[in-house]
Order: C-alpha cells, then structure tokens, then sequence
C-alpha cells in the first residue's frame, strides 16, 4: 500500500511541474513561440533607419524609441501568430495604437554588414516604419560573431 502512496504523489507531482508557468521575463525552462530561430518569449529588438526607431519587446512591455520623440511603452499581450508572421497589437502610453508585426526572413539595416533573422513592419498612429528584428541577445554580439 506504501508504494501505491508513493506513485500516486510522483504522478501528482508530475502533473503539478508541467503545469509550470513561463515568467514574463521569457526565463522559462523552455522555448516560447519561434520564429525563423527566433524565440519570441526571449527579448527581441526590431529597428529600423531613415528615420531611425526601435521597439523593444521583452516581458510585459513594448518600448517604441526614436531619437526625435519621448520614448513611449505599451503593454506586450505577446504575438498573435498567423503561418511566417508574429504581430503585437497594442495601445502606447499617450494613447495611439501599436501594432508590431515581425515575418520570417532575412533582412538588412543597409547600413551595417549586420544580418538579422526577421524583418519588421511597426504602425503607431498613422505611420508605417519598415525594419529588421532579432533576439537581443544576439544583437549584443558584434556582426559575424
């Protein structure tokens, strides 16, 4: 009867350790949703020039940055994926809607030797910016290494 207890609370305890939740700085045990090699639970920067902007995605925020502008965040409700595409619709802090949409495929920002693993549509407001994406991990790594 002992060894019966035993199974039952390994088998409770094996249902409770799937049912692990990611964290929403994406530093869960496993992979989040990917696309073209890019895990989209882990932080992702997408960027573009002319003019030059960013948006940070990571954990629970969205941070749209341009030179020119304050910097402004919204809400991160995660991707919504649809085949070799993940967007991000969300409302930033002075009110105009952001919508992030990352496609697999490679992309240059024509203004380095870097190579980036996705290419990136950003709409705040009325504007359209195009760009490039990729994990920020590996953005902090010098081109090629």
């Amino acid at each position: 009867m002992r060894s019966m207890s035993t199974a039952a609370l390994v088998a409770c305890l094996s249902v409770l350790a799937a049912c692990e939740t990611v964290p929403s700085d994406g530093g869960g045990s496993g992979p989040g949703p990917m696309l073209n090699g890019v895990d989209l639970a882990r932080p992702v920067r997408a960027l573009g020039t002319e003019p030059f902007w960013s948006v940070d995605i990571s954990g629970s925020t969205l941070t749209f940055a341009r030179p020119d502008y304050p910097t402004r965040t919204a809400p991160n409700p995660g991707p919504s994926m649809s085949g070799s595409s993940a967007t991000y619709r969300s409302t930033l802090n002075d009110g105009l809607p952001l919508t992030v949409t990352l496609t697999a495929g490679t992309c240059s920002d024509g203004m380095s030797d870097r190579v980036y693993r996705l290419r990136a549509r950003v709409q705040a407001g009325g504007e359209t910016l195009n760009g490039c994406a990729d994990a920020t991990d590996v953005l902090s790594r010098p081109p090629g290494a």
